[in-house]
């Protein structure tokens, strides 16, 4: 039986066209044009505008839910439809998108999924989903490799504000910020990347790197009372 399609016949601009490189989308995306066509196992019914291999139908044809999802049997936005967006992950997408898609896993997990996700967290250790920045990038905000938590690249995460900016051009680092990371944090535990802290990998101290000579002023004011204190 030959595969079905589905004719997309919206004429609405994406909102999240500001995550994609100027003409750089990708083909999936690409091709969700006014009139193309999508295979029937490509579309869902339920989910999120930014995904790539996915057409989302309820907001194209919001009033024919049964006839997609009970009797064509589209389903929602799943696990497995995330898998499949994280596996195409390339360096020509957008840091920002990346992070989108990685937060619809981390959601999955953090509503206590984790135990009937094992089969998708054992290949996220695996997958090559997380970008790296440095030491040296094309440009701020960019990164130049992909990473997968088992991997034995070596890369890092400024988990505090201040390993970011002391230690960014000279290590290779996570590009996610703090704030993103805390968003990630189910999922970075699952796959095991916080080894990579670098709090785990330095140790904070308070010195003087330098030789430091003593006030003339205050110490000659000290030295005159030294007679009174000693009686």
């Amino acid at each position: 039986m030959p595969p079905r399609y589905l004719e997309d016949e919206t004429e609405q601009v994406d909102d999240d066209e500001k995550l994609y490189a100027g003409g750089d989308r990708p083909a999936q995306v690409a091709d969700n044009l006014p009139g193309s066509w999508h295979k029937l196992e490509n579309c869902l019914w339920d989910g999120v505008r930014y995904v790539q291999a996915y057409r989302c139908l309820k907001e194209v044809y919001p009033g024919l839910e049964r006839l997609f999802k009970r009797i064509l049997d589209v389903p929602d936005l799943e696990a497995k439809h995330i898998m499949t967006e994280l596996g195409q992950f390339t360096l020509a997408m957008k840091i920002p998108l990346m992070y989108r898609i990685l937060r619809l896993i981390n959601k999955q997990l953090n509503v206590g999924n984790i135990s009937s996700l094992s089969t998708e967290v054992s290949r996220l250790k695996g997958m090559p989903i997380w970008p790296i920045e440095g030491p040296l990038p094309p440009r701020p905000g960019e990164a130049t490799r992909l990473a997968s938590a088992s991997g034995r690249g070596e890369w890092f995460i400024a988990d505090l504000n201040g390993y970011r900016q002391t230690f960014s051009g000279r290590i290779p680092m996570l590009a996610f910020n703090v704030e993103q990371q805390h968003k990630l944090w189910e999922l970075m535990k699952a796959v095991g990347v916080h080894d990579r802290d670098i709090s785990r990998h330095v140790k904070v101290g308070v010195g003087n790197m330098q030789e430091t000579t003593a006030h003339p002023e205050y110490t000659e004011w000290f030295r005159s009372k030294a007679p009174f204190v000693a009686r």
